[in-house]
């Protein structure tokens, strides 16, 4: 049982989470969105803005984005106010889940930095594995994938 709950990102919180994306922890490991692209992407039909919740407090939110493959959703981002408390593995179940029960989709993937080791951990901790490696501006940047159970 997950101790996080996923729901869609209201408008009003929408600056929170710029915010939360530059913070410098955060940052070291994400390209931060700008408003005005998180307001386009809360609205878009293809993708999926939602908060993580904890204990009644939005916590972290994660980016969902359907891929055009009828099968795979692409784990776009994943950031988390409070780290090593064991969120961000819940959040992440719990969006393997949604991805199969409200979206129909059997395969999730994402991109991490090299760099990022606690990313990398919990990944991998989760079962994603990778598949493609490409050099990226700011470093090595990781493919990781998951099929995940109908």
């Amino acid at each position: 049982m997950s101790f996080v709950e996923l729901r869609p990102t209201p408008p009003e919180d929408l600056p929170w989470i710029v915010a939360l994306e530059n913070d410098p922890e955060a940052a070291r490991f994400i390209t931060a969105e700008s408003l005005g692209e998180h307001q386009r992407l809360s609205t878009s039909r293809d993708a999926f803005h939602l908060s993580i919740w904890r204990d009644g407090t939005a916590v972290g939110y994660l980016l969902l984005v359907l891929d055009g493959d009828g099968h795979s959703v692409e784990l776009r981002r994943i950031v988390v106010a409070r780290r090593g408390q064991g969120i961000g593995q819940a959040a992440l179940r719990a969006a393997e889940h949604w991805i199969v029960a409200r979206l129909g989709r059997g395969r999730v993937w994402l991109d991490v930095f090299l760099a990022n080791e606690r990313g990398r951990h919990v990944y991998g901790k989760l079962g994603y594995r990778e598949f493609k490696r490409e050099m990226h501006a700011r470093g090595m940047q990781l493919f990781l994938d998951k099929e995940l159970p109908a």
